[in-house]
């Protein structure tokens, strides 16, 4: 059980690098803690109940190369407001589904 005043929270945003767009659904994990969460409707994130310390971040999503922050870091009753932490930005992913499979008759058509 954790007493009043003994932990912190994390909030943040998470955006397209290119598009600025807000992203739904990334997923923001803290594996140290097994505990994350997942982005609204407007990118945004928030993480309840983190004792202090020093964290390391994984904001990941299909599609975009996964993004990680190191050094994060908690205080007791304080919400992490530092801007780099807070603004994760995801680049597309140099993986595209076209790339998976050529069916035989592109492949004849490639010639």
């Amino acid at each position: 059980m954790l007493v009043a005043g003994t932990v912190g929270k994390i909030t943040g945003k998470v955006i397209d690098a290119e598009s600025k767009d807000d992203l739904i659904g990334v997923n923001i994990i803290i594996s140290a803690l097994n505990t994350g969460a997942a982005t609204d409707w407007n990118g945004y994130y928030f993480i309840l109940n983190i004792p202090p310390g020093i964290y390391e971040m994984e904001a990941s999503i299909i599609g975009y190369q996964t993004k990680i922050k190191q050094h994060v870091q908690v205080f007791a009753e304080t919400e992490q407001c530092n801007k780099e932490t807070a603004l994760h930005t995801l680049s597309n992913s140099l993986f595209r589904p076209k790339d998976l499979a050529v069916s035989k008759s592109e492949k004849q058509r490639q010639r």
